[in-house]
């Protein structure tokens, strides 16, 4: 199902952007997510949301907001990167941000304060997040700056990208579930202006794919660096995190039931930021 046309605003100073959300079987958060971006105040937006085929009931959901979205497709994917690419192919904003399902912006206000810091030149502009855990609670992460994007880096949901360098580098999906880190670096090889601004832009859920493929993620980020050419200390570093969610990851959450296993990470997190 597939309806596209274009968001005008009538404001020719502000760029448009494009805010995709990929979502599969989710109906129990996407409504929340489609009404985070209905609160923004940001006068140009094009809202794209992509459904994987859900055989639950989400895109019934999607169907009672469908006078705020934009363009709507649902069908059967390769998965959220193959997802996302197909959003930024829709697109038509300048701009492109990807908000998934689960996911939500920290206030009316942040799309704008964002966007205002965007200049011409910039090609990706990001900011920190909170992680929202599955007990409710919630932890503030600082993302790393622009000189330090090869260590684990900000979520993809902290950064707006010029919708031209998405839909130019594309999604490796050879490397989900790490194919936005891979897009980074081909962007940093590239010479793409990244820009850090010290502004909480999203909430993040810790579920999902991602949340529980930790291990292989960092060991993708790792083959991914070594790919690009690392340092010594790049080397160290990620010898250090393989080793320590092996540790983590791969046999405590294991062990603990899975609501303590997230308290004494936030707990942990808290005195020892990522």
């Amino acid at each position: 199902m597939t309806d596209d046309h274009l968001a005008t605003s009538g404001k020719t100073d502000f760029p448009l952007l494009s805010v995709v959300t990929v979502v599969l079987n989710d109906a129990q958060r996407i409504s929340g997510t489609i009404a985070s971006v209905q609160k923004q105040d940001y006068p140009a937006i094009e809202f794209i949301v992509i459904d994987g085929g859900s055989t639950d009931n989400t895109v019934t959901v999607i169907n009672q907001h469908r006078e705020a979205i934009n363009t709507l497709i649902s069908r059967k994917d390769k998965g959220i990167y193959d997802a996302m690419l197909l959003g930024a192919q829709q697109a038509h904003g300048q701009y492109i941000h990807f908000l998934n399902a689960g996911d939500y912006y920290l206030d009316a206000g942040v799309l704008t304060r964002m966007m205002r810091q965007m200049s011409p030149s910039t090609d990706i502009l990001y900011g920190d997040y909170k992680v929202i855990y599955p007990d409710g609670r919630e932890r503030t992460v600082l993302s790393h700056p622009p000189n330090e994007l090869w260590r684990p880096f900000f979520n993809h949901q902290s950064a707006i990208y010029r919708t031209q360098l998405v839909q130019d580098l594309g999604f490796n999906l050879d490397f989900k579930p790490a194919a936005d880190f891979l897009q980074l670096q081909q962007a940093v090889a590239k010479g793409a202006k990244i820009c850090y601004i010290s502004e909480i832009f999203v909430r993040y859920s810790l579920i999902g794919d991602s949340a529980n493929q930790e291990l292989r993620i960092i060991r993708l980020y790792a083959q991914i660096m070594k790919n690009f050419g690392w340092s010594p200390q790049m080397r160290l570093h990620y010898l250090w995190k393989i080793c320590w969610i092996w540790l983590t990851a791969g046999i405590i959450k294991r062990v603990l039931p899975r609501q303590l296993y997230y308290k004494l990470q936030y707990a942990y997190r808290s005195i020892a930021p990522e």
